[in-house]
């Protein structure tokens, strides 16, 4: 219904127009602290991991992801480098890190969501442009292509059953079209 969708814009307009009353940034705020607080057996912080744009650059890396990474020789996105990142650099096992991967409802995100969160924000803004320049990145997203338009499960959906079409909507949120 358009008046839903003019008030969905209006929400989302007042969010631009005063970007610190978006919740989100708390999340953001304490993922930037995880990212320069020291921390696992090693006692380090984040700060020296490499997300694709040089050691501790943040800024625009998230737009850049995912991508492929020398030192672990695969296409890593953003929660995996993380991963990647806190077991090379500060030493925590990935049993430690992926004990609670993914909040609940009702409760505070993980630590993995504030520190992706922060790593989303500073490429706010940004065109998302992932390099698809080497074998593995390609291979990757030929993988990711199958995956959208794959049929499966008990609807017998794709991803592209509601994201292959520009205005498509399920409720009162808006779906991106994905097939650009």
């Amino acid at each position: 219904d358009d008046a839903t969708e003019r008030e969905l814009e209006r929400y989302r307009q007042m969010l631009k127009a005063d970007p610190w009353s978006n919740p989100g940034l708390l999340d953001a705020d304490r993922g930037e602290a995880l990212w320069k607080q020291k921390r696992g057996p090693s006692n380090v912080s984040l700060e020296g991991c490499d997300l694709g744009k040089g050691p501790g650059v943040v800024d625009g890396a998230f737009a850049e992801l995912p991508r492929y990474f020398a030192d672990a020789d695969r296409v890593m996105d953003t929660e995996t480098r993380l991963v990647w990142c806190m077991e090379k650099l500060q030493g925590f096992t990935r049993a430690e890190i992926l004990k609670r991967p993914l909040s609940k409802a009702n409760q505070q995100g993980t630590e993995m969501e504030a520190l992706a969160t922060y790593v989303a924000y500073k490429s706010n803004g940004k065109t998302f442009n992932a390099p698809l320049v080497h074998p593995k990145e390609q291979e990757a997203l030929a993988l990711g292509e199958g995956a959208f338009f794959r049929r499966q499960g008990p609807m017998d959906f794709s991803c592209s059953t509601c994201h292959a079409d520009a205005g498509r909507r399920i409720r009162l949120q808006g779906l991106p079209y994905l097939s650009r």
